[in-house]
């Protein structure tokens, strides 16, 4: 069944009527005997929380693209909203990627990307994005609203008045790196951009697994480029970098750590700041929240595994039962090794080979073929699993686990930023986490790394992956400033959950402090990077319907009330109260004056459900500051295991399925065969030599590679770049061919003799090299001709009531409401007395 508005509804349906049943059941219950207090306490939160699972979960038993598509379908904004499409030009896209060359370097880009052009290949010219912010703020008049529900055109006094709007969020929204979009963000993208008083920009990356690592990090790269050093004729001028804070959930909050990295190894201009919220930072799943929090968290139980397509899984169809990782006798990871044993062992493994990187006690690889219907036969990864115990014989991974990279390239510090060999020297960090998501151990160990570059390390095996790693550990030893907090309940992604009251706090101190990096000078952040300690986020925080705000002259509840005194103060007034050292032996609940936990710039809290914080546990305390160093960054049993048995199931459930998949990419093979032929035929292709396109003087502005010129590169099996089997990889062909169709058939001197049959066959519009081709969802926005209302759209108006419920019983919004009742008794009190001096003013006398 294809996921659109019509089955999310009937699927979510069910779940709201019994968690609403399950609910009141609970809460009788719980009457009768005391109870820590959960989230799901609140009936609002707990039918939001039920439903996204529910949702995430349903979108499990589809394919990707369904889900793609689903979530990258355009929906208009709200009225109060001032949004504007642009297009990041192919400049910016191919000076990114010299960056990203650069970075590389020739042997890793050979070795671990698998070249240098395939990544680069796209279908549009360019990549989607879009401004936000409010019309309020730009103060213009509202324009109309044309037919169809969109927006017409803002009128240019509107547009000009962007640029007056200093503070900017370059958001990067998350969605596991292969689903979602601006159109799933928006909303709170917007609520973002209300409260910082601001512009946020948001990028529409590339997806996996069509487009897998790094595609996403050249285009988020790319977008970065684009604001700091816009080409000429865009709706934006040059933005100062001082200006500019870095955003993102999920994945998108570990791109944003990736891209920081990039930013500072190639020594660009670094941010003002950046928020991290439940960033995914380590793709090997080596951290036990991963496998604890499974029942509180929206995550699926197995994993984001899918009904198979022409798209995905590699293979669709295992060769037999447990054929994706069967027994081995290979033996298992080893231990690191050390002085002239690492030397030996370099000079051992095949330069060329993937499977050479068996330094350290990392997995153990060695390269297999991917199914035979990839035309290609690109190579596949083999993972050698770490067993818990030693004594079990291990297992090999011949599937690829995650859409977003292979087995092997999980481990880059590239696609797990956590395992970079530093995160010091990093602007400050503002970072979010749930208690009960699954991704909080490697959230906070995370922060630690990043707080104290040289107390916090990772295994050899790791730091011999790439050139610039020994490099990095040895460079960059500045702590970033990092403000971690730890939301107790809170699910992955508690930005979600808009209307509920710690969330409106997490509103309230992200934008307080991109307030507060971007509006004072750099040497001042530094010193004072953070303006949460002073209890700023324990604000209450309310919306009207056009978004503004009214809750400003709220004074604080929070622990610090002395408003008078100076962020720095205030910061050096906390140290004086706490250890300085890491690991200071703070209570649970709290030191007893309350104040936060601050070391060298590394605030540690917690929050409770009433936007209370507590200084966090010391590192001795928590369980993944525990975590021996030979098992971070390593795939490991229980993980792998899990995923085999929820893909096992998929496999037996989707069987029938998948045998028809792999006879129709064999299909899709031979058609995109008939369109190269036929291309050849039309004089479309005399330019593809050896080396590609020729690099003229327009190298730097336009389309550089395309599917036919990657020659010697070596593709993920997933990259559509390289495949021939898919109907998006047929529409990336085809418009790899447009972009050559100034040439023509009577240009070809060495045309291959046709039969008059092919020539008829070549005119069918499927197979014609020149057609207009539908490019795929995981790259451009789904633009429907008829606006229905969109399952995205109804999520937006559930949180806009669910905010507005939320707050009717709130104290300020009972003061308000007494307030404005007063003012009706007063106006209608005084109306009632100028109709009495009206009528004796105006009375006859009478004689």
């Amino acid at each position: 069944m294809t996921i659109h508005t019509a089955t999310v509804v009937a699927r979510t349906t069910p779940v709201v009527i019994g968690t609403f049943l399950k609910h009141y059941r609970r809460k009788l219950k719980d009457s009768k005997e005391k109870r820590v207090n959960d989230p799901t306490d609140d009936i609002l939160f707990d039918q939001a929380f039920h439903i996204v699972k529910s949702f995430i979960d349903y979108g499990t038993h589809d394919d990707v693209e369904s889900l793609q598509a689903f979530t990258n379908t355009h929906i208009p904004s709200p009225p109060w909203a001032f949004t504007e499409s642009v297009m990041i030009p192919l400049a910016k896209c191919n000076e990114a990627a010299d960056l990203l060359i650069q970075w590389f370097g020739p042997q890793e880009l050979q070795s671990i990307v698998g070249g240098e052009k395939w990544w680069q290949v796209r279908g549009l010219d360019g990549i989607e994005a879009e401004w936000l912010t409010m019309r309020s703020l730009l103060h213009s008049t509202r324009p109309g609203v044309s037919n169809n529900g969109e927006t017409e055109r803002k009128p240019p006094s509107m547009t000009r008045g962007l640029n007056s709007l200093e503070r900017v969020m370059l958001y990067i929204h998350g969605g596991a790196f292969y689903w979602g979009s601006i159109n799933t963000h928006r909303y709170q993208i917007l609520r973002f951009a209300r409260k910082i008083k601001g512009r946020c920009f948001a990028v529409n990356y590339r997806k996996a697994p069509q487009y897998p690592w790094p595609c996403p990090l050249q285009d988020c790269l790319a977008a970065y480029l684009f604001l700091i050093r816009p080409p000429p004729g865009v709706l934006h001028t040059a933005i100062d970098p001082g200006k500019i804070v870095l955003a993102g959930d999920s994945a998108g909050g570990g791109l944003c750590v990736a891209l920081l990295t990039l930013i500072r190894d190639l020594g660009l201009p670094m941010p003002a700041g950046a928020t991290l919220i439940s960033p995914w930072v380590d793709l090997t799943h080596s951290f036990p929240s991963v496998m604890d929090n499974t029942e509180t968290d929206i995550i699926p139980k197995y994993g984001f595994i899918h009904k198979p397509s022409t798209v995905w899984p590699i293979p669709a169809l295992p060769e037999s039962v447990g054929a994706r990782a069967p027994p081995t006798d290979e033996p298992p990871p080893l231990p690191a090794p050390t002085g002239s044993d690492r030397e030996s062992l370099m000079a051992q493994h095949d330069p060329s080979s993937i499977e050479g990187n068996v330094m350290g006690d990392m997995n153990s690889r060695k390269t297999v073929p991917a199914e035979n219907t990839v035309p290609s036969e690109k190579p596949n990864q083999v993972v050698i699993v770490a067993m818990d115990d030693a004594s079990k014989t291990p297992i090999e991974l011949r599937s690829q686990i995650q859409l977003y990279a292979t087995n092997d390239q999980v481990e880059h510090p590239l696609v797990s930023p956590l395992l970079q060999g530093s995160l010091g020297g990093l602007c400050p960090l503002y970072i979010l986490a749930g208690n009960n998501e699954v991704l909080r151990d490697e959230i906070v160990y995370l922060a630690h790394r990043a707080a104290h570059p040289e107390q916090y390390n990772i295994r050899d095996g790791l730091l011999d992956q790439s050139w610039r790693q020994r490099e990095n550990k040895a460079k960059f030893t500045t702590p970033t400033k990092v403000h971690l907090q730890v939301f107790d309940g809170m699910p992955h992604v508690m930005t979600v959950y808009s209307f509920y009251r710690p969330v409106k706090y997490a509103y309230r101190a992200i934008a307080d402090f991109v307030k507060h990096v971007t509006d004072h000078p750099s040497h001042v952040v530094q010193q004072d990077p953070f303006p949460a300690v002073d209890g700023a986020h324990s604000r209450p925080d309310s919306e009207s319907e056009d978004g503004t705000d009214d809750d400003e002259s709220v004074v604080s509840p929070g622990r610090y009330d002395n408003t008078s005194q100076t962020a720095s103060s205030r910061l050096e007034e906390k140290r004086n109260t706490i250890s300085e050292t890491p690991s200071a032996p703070l209570s649970k609940k709290g030191s007893s004056n309350g104040a936060p936990d601050v070391v060298q710039g590394f605030i540690r809290e917690r929050v409770d459900l009433k936007g209370t914080t507590r200084p966090l546990e010391p590192a001795s305390e928590i369980p993944a500051m525990q975590l021996p160093l030979r098992e971070i960054g390593l795939i490991k049993e229980r993980p792998a295991n899990r995923w085999l048995q929820g893909q096992g199931k998929w496999d037996h459930r989707f069987r029938r399925k998948a045998e028809k998949i792999v006879k129709k990419r064999i299909r899709n093979s031979e058609k995109a065969d008939r369109i190269v032929r036929n291309a050849t035929m039309r004089g479309l292709l005399d330019d593809l030599t050896e080396s590609g396109p020729h690099q003229g003087d327009d190298w730097e502005s336009r389309r550089r590679w395309g599917p036919l010129d990657l020659r010697g590169e070596n593709p993920p099996p997933s990259a559509i770049a390289g495949r021939r089997d898919t109907s998006d990889s047929i529409a990336l062909l085809k418009a790899s061919i447009r972009a050559r169709a100034g040439t023509r058939a009577s240009n070809a001197p060495h045309a291959p003799e046709v039969t008059t049959l092919e020539r008829v066959q070549s005119m069918a519009d499927d197979e014609d090299p020149t057609s207009v081709p539908q490019f795929s969802v995981s790259e451009k926005q789904v633009h429907p001709n008829m606006m229905p209302m969109h399952g995205l759209n109804i999520w937006a108006g559930i949180m806009r009531i669910f905010t507005k419920k939320s707050e009717k019983g709130s104290p300020k919004s009972k003061t308000r409401r007494a307030s404005h009742k007063k003012g009706k008794e007063r106006d209608h009190m005084d109306v009632n007395e100028k109709q009495t001096a009206h009528q004796q003013t105006h009375t006859p006398i009478t004689s």
